[in-house]
């Protein structure tokens, strides 16, 4: 399943692809539970594509998240995660429940192998108007997730390269 923001969920694997405004409610309105949102692959830094990325981070975290958010993007990736983190930090500390949900780690990426679990591939490739698109390949089937601006296909399709 997918949203026109990215979000890709079947199983054990919720993958979102950008955080921008309004993608709690695209992943409310998908029926993926919020605490089961701890993957996100951001393609660049414009806001339209990360304005989202507190309410993602604290909702998921709120709502039973109890693993470290993980974070795949561009040089930049990192120190935006900080100043979230740094811009909730009184809220997030006045919260009984804290664990390991209120942690975050980042990976930032250029092209190449991006994240790989039980059949699941993810994999970054430079394009002309951002740093990086995604390429998510589960089994013999392959999906491409577009720039969040551009509204897409929303299946995964039979692989031609893996007949």
């Amino acid at each position: 399943m997918k949203t026109r923001g990215g979000a890709y969920g079947k199983a054990a694997h919720h993958l979102l692809f950008d955080a921008g405004r309004g993608a709690i409610q695209r992943i409310h309105s998908l029926g993926i539970p919020f605490g089961k949102i701890d993957k996100l692959f951001i393609t660049h830094l414009h806001s339209d594509h990360t304005a989202g990325l507190a309410d993602v981070f604290l909702t998921s975290w709120l709502h039973g998240r109890r693993t470290p958010f993980h974070v795949w993007g561009p040089r930049g990736t990192q120190t935006l995660m900080q100043h979230t983190l740094s811009a909730y930090a009184d809220d997030m500390h006045s919260r009984i429940d804290q664990n390991d949900g209120a942690k975050a780690s980042v990976a930032e990426i250029r092209e190449g192998l991006v994240y790989e679990r039980d059949g699941l591939v993810v994999t970054a490739f430079d394009v002309d108007h951002v740093d990086n698109e995604f390429r998510v390949e589960r089994k013999r089937q392959l999906r491409v997730a577009p720039d969040a601006s551009v509204n897409a296909p929303a299946e995964f399709s039979e692989c031609p390269a893996c007949r």
